[in-house]
């Protein structure tokens, strides 16, 4: 079986089992800085000395801007179009209709005559 195996993947099958698989794989340090290096300093944020203001608010002035935010943002109803319905199939004069249907019969009685002929349910005469 070890012979159909690549050979990196026979390695890990022969892998001793006496090692522990909990074990993390070993990461790559990064080197330490040397010496040489001088280490910028980070600067320390200020301490914000203004305290939070409290801000009262009336129901009423927020419940007027709501209703001005919500009337802004309401589209101006349009009236309602009436639309005709056409006396015309998909814009078609009733004589190019006729043509049609006339056409589709024929394609349908000649496909269907010639299904029959090949199945040999109905002969030729000649």
């Amino acid at each position: 079986m070890s012979s159909d195996m690549p050979d990196w993947l026979a390695g890990l099958v022969s892998a001793p089992e006496d090692e522990d698989d909990d074990q993390l794989l070993a990461v790559p340090t990064r080197p330490q800085a040397s010496v040489a290096q001088p280490q910028v300093a980070m600067p320390q944020p200020q301490a914000v000395a203004a305290q939070p203001q409290a801000v009262v608010f009336e129901d009423a002035d927020m419940m007027a801007d709501l209703r001005s935010q919500v009337v802004a943002d309401e589209p101006t109803p349009t009236p309602a179009v009436s639309r005709r319905r056409s006396r015309y199939v998909f814009g078609l004069l009733p004589w190019q209709i006729f043509f049609l249907a006339v056409l589709m019969f024929l394609d349908v009685a000649v496909i269907g005559m010639l299904f029959l002929v090949m199945l040999g349910r109905v002969v030729l005469p000649f």
